[in-house]
């Protein structure tokens, strides 16, 4: 086990390896929209329309099945994150390009992954505030929010500088 995390330490990808291992969670999330057919949702989400919109909530029953929406969720994040994991443990984050080429598609992954998961957690708090039901899309939704967000700081925290960083931290004064 300890070779093989040498061998990792010692045998980073460059940049341009790992723009090609970041673009290829991209262009599944793209893909999964295609398919979908449900792109608009983040631009409303993104632009801010889909919360000032009223939405009819007499009738439960015509309210999109929020299963659905969050085992979409829960299927891109199985795929994604590991992958996204794997990456960053044998790309380079040495310099700040590499840093920052690594950084901005895990920012764009997270937060596809957090538009997915505010439809749904949207719809359920109206649901409670109607009919008093769907506290379980809430508590799930919340749980989805914690899981991007610590995934997204954990992906996105700076290496340590001993192992591969060179300047992306503050350098060190008292060795010079």
């Amino acid at each position: 086990m300890e070779t093989i995390k040498k061998y990792l330490r010692e045998r980073k990808l460059g940049v341009v390896g790992t723009a090609f291992l970041m673009s290829l969670p991209l262009a599944f999330l793209a893909w999964i929209c295609y398919k979908l057919r449900d792109a608009t949702v983040f631009y409303l989400i993104l632009s801010g329309r889909f919360f000032a919109e009223q939405w009819d909530m007499t009738d439960p029953h015509d309210q999109p099945e929020l299963g659905r929406a969050y085992i979409v969720l829960v299927g891109v994040a199985v795929i994604v994150l590991p992958y996204l994991a794997l990456v960053r443990t044998i790309c380079a984050r040495r310099t700040r390009f590499e840093y920052w080429t690594f950084v901005i598609p895990t920012a764009l992954v997270c937060l596809f992954l957090t538009c997915i998961n505010t439809v749904p957690f949207c719809v359920s708090i109206k649901w409670m505030q109607v009919a008093g039901k769907g506290l379980e899309g809430v508590l799930v939704g919340i749980v989805g929010y914690i899981v991007i967000l610590g995934f997204f700081l954990w992906a996105i925290w700076p290496p340590k500088r001993n192992e591969e960083s060179e300047n992306l931290l503050i350098p060190d004064t008292h060795n010079l």
